[in-house]
C-alpha cells in the first residue's frame, strides 16, 4: 500500500488536462463535438469531485478527486489517532506522506480492508489517467467490459496487471476471460471511452 501511495503522488504530479494536438477547424458532419481538454483529469484534480451523485439524475462513477480522497482518508486516520490537523492547506504530497507514515498503524484497526480498497481504487484511477501509462509501458486493449463503465483497458507490457481508466483491475489469471469480454464490449461499443 505504501508503494501505491507513492505511485499516486508520482502519477498525479504529471497529470495534464491538455489533449494531444488535433487540427483546428470544423469537422465533417457526423462527428460529435467534444471538450478541448481531458475532462476526466479536470474532475480528478478538482477537490470537490466525488464518486457518488447528489440527485436522482446523477450517476455513480469511479472518477473522484485525488486530493479529496487522500484528504478524507488522512482526516479519518487523524481522528482515529487524535493527531492534529496541519494549519497549511492539504496537498497531494502532504497527504501521501502522512498516509505512508500512518498506514501501518491504521492496519491494526478494524475496517482496514475498506481503507486499503480506497487506496487501490484511487491508485488504479490515477495510473489510468497518467501519461506515464504510455504505449512504451502499457498496451491499450480496448473498452472496459464492466457494465456501463466507459473506461479503456490497458495492460502492463512487462507485468501481470490489466486495469481500466475508471479503476477496475484484473490480474493475469483473468486475462483470457478479460480478452473475451473486451471483444464482446468492442462489438457493442457505440461511443467514446473516457
Amino acid at each position: 500500500m505504501r508503494g501505491q501511495l507513492r505511485e499516486i503522488e508520482l502519477y498525479a504530479s504529471v497529470l495534464t488536462a491538455e489533449k494531444g494536438s488535433t487540427p483546428g477547424g470544423r469537422r465533417a458532419p457526423g462527428f460529435r463535438s467534444t471538450s478541448p481538454a481531458r475532462d476526466e483529469v479536470i474532475v480528478a484534480r478538482d477537490v470537490r469531485s466525488k464518486a457518488w451523485g447528489d440527485g436522482p439524475d446523477d450517476t455513480d462513477t469511479r472518477l473522484r478527486s485525488i486530493l479529496g480522497t487522500l484528504h478524507g482518508l488522512s482526516t479519518a486516520v487523524r481522528e482515529e489517532f487524535n493527531r492534529p490537523t496541519p494549519p497549511e492547506p492539504p496537498t497531494i504530497m502532504s497527504e501521501v506522506r502522512f498516509l505512508t507514515d500512518w498506514c501501518g498503524k491504521r492496519a491494526e484497526l478494524d475496517g482496514f480492508d475498506e481503507f486499503a480498497q480506497e487506496i487501490r481504487e484511487l491508485h488504479n484511477l490515477v495510473r489510468g489517467l497518467s501519461p506515464l501509462a504510455d504505449p512504451t509501458r502499457t498496451r491499450k486493449l480496448g473498452p472496459c467490459p464492466e457494465d456501463e463503465c466507459g473506461g479503456v483497458v490497458y495492460a502492463e507490457t512487462d507485468g501481470n496487471k490489466a486495469w481500466c481508466t475508471q479503476g477496475h483491475e484484473w490480474d493475469r489469471r483473468y486475462w483470457a476471460w478479460l480478452g473475451r469480454r473486451i471483444e464482446e464490449a468492442a462489438q457493442h461499443y457505440k461511443g467514446e471511452t473516457r
